[in-house]
């Protein structure tokens, strides 16, 4: 995510998809036990739409809040099926 103040890291900054799953292996280090956190951040990773709108969302852009969900709802597939 970009620094509010300008800054850029010489590595430049983390994909999407790099963002996505680098909270998803924080939250489960960090023992976090809500599935459905998880299953989000999933389907968000599986799905680049779903990906760029989040990593929006966590920038601070509420205005795609609906769009997001309405494609979280409708993107049933992850990376481990329909199980």
């Amino acid at each position: 995510m970009p620094c509010p103040h300008g800054c850029t890291p010489a590595a430049g900054l983390l994909s999407d998809a790099d963002t996505l799953q680098l909270m998803i292996d924080a939250f489960e280090a960090g023992g976090n036990d809500d599935p459905a956190l998880r299953e989000m951040l999933v389907r968000c990773l599986d799905d680049p739409v779903a990906a760029r709108l989040m990593s929006r969302y966590m920038r601070g852009d509420r205005t795609i809040a609906a769009e997001l969900a309405r494609r979280l709802q409708t993107n049933t597939t992850t990376r481990f099926g329909n199980e």
